[in-house]
């Protein structure tokens, strides 16, 4: 098996819950993609291991940290793990902004850049007076 082209890195700890599974059906949807080319790798940040039904449900790994030294070193663990020739990172309450991100990142890739910058799209709050 050839090695990925991105390595997607998920730190996550205690209160991952379903922000986490909306996280990962964002990255598993993407139309014009190769998940063959994806490695999804999830670093605990020293909380409990991932439930059975998520590790079932999606083609990820998991590293397991045994106590919490926050979202930095769990980024690093992941990195330390990843095969691909990129790497991007999703926290675990976060999701893919739109089901073609990761085609737009594999079109960018063929000029063979150092780095790939995507847009942010920042987090919408209610405010009430």
């Amino acid at each position: 098996m050839t090695s990925p082209w991105l390595s997607l890195i998920i730190p996550y700890n205690l209160n991952y819950g379903t922000d986490f599974e909306r996280a990962l059906s964002s990255v598993f949807t993407q139309i014009g993609v190769d998940l063959n080319q994806l490695e999804v790798i999830a670093v605990n940040d020293g909380g409990p291991a991932l439930s059975e039904g998520i590790t079932e449900r999606w083609p990820l790994r998991e590293y397991l940290m045994t106590e919490s030294r926050g979202a930095g070193v769990a980024r690093q663990t992941g990195l330390n793990h990843a095969h691909g020739a990129y790497a991007m990172f999703l926290d675990a309450d976060d999701m893919l902004a739109s089901p073609i991100v990761l085609h737009d990142f594999f079109k960018a890739s063929r000029a063979s850049p150092d780095v790939i910058v995507a847009p942010f799209w920042g987090e919408s709050r209610l405010v009430r007076a």
